[in-house]
């Protein structure tokens, strides 16, 4: 059975729109922008070029509130799923 990708699609930019990885204090040390943003969701995962934590603010994001996470650096450990091993 195939899955109709416009939700995932329409739910990403959805929360684009509310991600504040672009204001943490590990994206800013990257020193320029990355290739994406919002490393949290399914789709997505760890950023290829941070490789340095520096602190972490998803805690305090719209997306890791709706999305009801319970990890954080996602844009250097990966996704929920991945921490979780799952």
């Amino acid at each position: 059975m195939k899955t109709n990708p416009k939700p995932t699609t329409e739910k990403l930019k959805r929360v684009e729109g509310m991600c504040i990885c672009e204001g943490c204090p590990t994206y800013l040390r990257l020193g320029e922008t990355d290739d994406y943003i919002v490393y949290c969701f399914p789709t997505r995962g760890k950023s290829k070029k941070i490789k340095k934590e520096a602190g972490c603010i998803c805690p305090s994001c719209p997306v890791w509130t709706e999305m009801n996470f319970t990890k954080d650096f996602f844009c250097t450990r990966g996704t929920e799923e991945q921490q979780k091993g799952t």
